[in-house]
C-alpha cells in the first residue's frame, strides 16, 4: 500500500524539489535534468500504479540521493579551507578588533569540526570493523584539528606569525585526513561493486537456467486448446519442472532483490505466474496453464534484462570529484569577496537543456537525445 501511494505523495514533494533545484547552486544541469525526468515518471505513475515501474523509480531516486550524500559529505569537509583562509586574513590585519574577529572565527570553526566529527564517525562505521583508516583512532580521541584552532587563537595576539604556522599545519593535516578517509571509502565501494557485479553475474546464470526450463514447460503446454490429450500426457513432466523452477526461483529471490530490486520484483511476479501454472494444470485448465507458463517465461526474461541493466550501471555515481579547497557551502566565518571579471552567457548552460526539452517530443528520439545530452555534459 505504501508503494502504491508513493506516486501521489511524491508529486507534491517533487514540485518543491524542482523549484529549489532551480534556485540552488549545488545542483548542476545534469542534476536538474535527472530531477525533471523523475518528476515526469512520477506523473506517468499517477494512473498506472505499476509495482515494477514504482520499484524502478524508487531505485533511481535512491541512486540519486546516495550519489549526492557522498558528494555533500566531501564538499562539506572542504568548507573548512575557506575558514582557514578567512582566519589567516584576519591575523594579518593591524586593527585591534582582529582578536574579536579571530575569536568569532575560532568558535565557528570548532562548531564546524564537531559536526564533521559526527559525520566522520558514521562514515567510518559504514566501512565496517577493521577497515577504518590508520589516523581515525587518533583523530577520534585527540581531536587534533580543534587543537590547532585553539593554539591559533592563543597565539593570535602576541605571535601572529606562529598562529599562521598553526593554520598551515591545520590545513595540511586536515587535507591528509579527508583524502585518507575518501581513499578508504573509494576502496570499499570498489570492493562492494565488484561483489555486486559477481553476484549479478551468478544471478543471471540462474535466471537463464530458469528460462530454459520454463521454455520447455511452455513447449509442453503449447496449443493446449487443440491438443489437450497430448498436454495431459506431458503434464507430469511439466509439473515437476515447474516445481523445480519455483524452488530455485524462491531461493534466488532474496539475493536478487538485494542486488537489483527491479529485477527482484520481476522474479517475484514470475514465481506467482509459475504457481498459477501449477494450480491451473492441476485443475486440467490447460489454456490457463499455457498462458501462465508463457507469462512466467516473459517475466523471467524481464528479470534478466533488469539485472543486465543494473550491471551496466556500474560507475555511474560520483561523476564529479571534490578536489582542492573550493568553497561549497555557507561560510563559517569571515568576509570572503569573490571577484569575477567575466560572465558566461546562460544560454550556454541551463537554457540549452530547457530549449531542447521543450522542442523534442516523447519517444525514441527523446531517449536518444537525452542519452547524447548526458554524454556531452559529462
Amino acid at each position: 500500500p505504501l508503494r502504491l501511494r508513493f506516486p501521489l505523495y511524491g508529486q507534491s514533494v517533487m514540485r518543491s524539489v524542482l523549484q529549489q533545484s532551480e534556485e540552488t547552486p549545488f545542483f548542476d544541469g545534469i542534476d536538474r535534468s535527472q530531477l525533471s525526468q523523475i518528476s515526469q515518471k512520477l506523473g506517468d505513475l499517477k494512473n498506472s500504479k505499476s509495482i515494477a515501474k514504482i520499484q524502478e523509480l524508487a531505485d533511481e531516486v535512491g541512486e540519486f540521493l546516495l550519489e549526492h550524500e557522498i558528494l555533500d559529505d566531501r564538499e562539506r569537509d572542504r568548507d573548512l579551507f575557506i575558514a582557514i583562509r578567512a582566519f589567516s586574513r584576519t591575523l594579518d590585519k593591524a586593527n585591534p578588533e582582529r582578536i574579536f574577529e579571530a575569536r568569532h572565527l575560532a568558535s565557528r570553526m570548532l562548531g564546524f569540526l564537531d559536526e564533521r566529527q559526527k559525520r566522520w564517525a558514521l562514515r567510518v562505521k559504514f566501512l565496517g570493523p577493521g577497515n577504518a583508516s590508520a589516523s581515525w583512532a587518533r583523530i577520534q580521541q585527540e581531536k587534533p584539528f580543534k587543537g590547532h584552532v585553539n593554539r591559533t587563537l592563543t597565539d593570535a595576539e602576541d605571535n601572529p606569525k606562529k598562529s599562521q604556522g598553526h593554520l598551515s599545519t591545520l590545513a595540511s593535516q586536515y587535507r591528509a585526513w579527508i583524502e585518507e578517509l575518501e581513499a578508504k571509502e573509494d576502496a570499499m565501494r570498489a570492493k562492494l561493486e565488484k561483489q555486486r557485479q559477481q553476484g549479478l553475474a551468478n544471478a543471471r546464470n540462474e535466471l537463464r537456467e530458469l528460462q530454459q526450463r520454463q521454455d520447455q514447460i511452455s513447449t509442453d503446454l503449447d496449443r493446449a486448446a487443440e491438443r489437450s490429450a497430448d498436454v495431459q500426457q506431458k503434464w507430469p513432466a511439466a509439473r515437476a519442472g515447474e516445481n523445480t523452477n519455483i524452488d530455485q526461483a524462491e531461493g534466488l529471490l532474496g539475493k536478487l532483490q538485494a542486488l537489483s530490486p527491479t529485477a527482484g520484483e520481476r522474479l517475484r511476479a514470475a514465481i506467482q505466474a509459475m504457481q498459477l501454472t501449477l494450480s491451473a494444470g492441476e485443475g486440467s485448465k490447460w489454456v490457463d496453464a499455457e498462458s501462465a507458463a508463457d507469462l512466467a517465461g516473459r517475466l523471467l526474461r524481464d528479470a534478466d534484462q533488469a539485472a543486465n541493466k543494473s550491471q551496466k550501471q556500474q560507475g555511474r555515481g560520483r561523476r564529479r570529484r571534490s578536489g582542492g579547497d573550493e568553497y561549497h557551502g555557507t561560510s563559517i566565518g569571515g568576509q570572503v569577496e569573490i571577484k569575477s571579471e567575466y560572465q558566461v552567457d546562460p544560454r550556454y548552460r541551463e537554457h540549452i537543456l530547457k530549449d531542447v526539452e521543450e522542442e523534442i517530443s516523447d519517444g525514441e528520439n527523446k531517449a536518444i537525445l537525452d542519452g547524447w545530452l548526458h554524454e556531452v555534459v559529462r
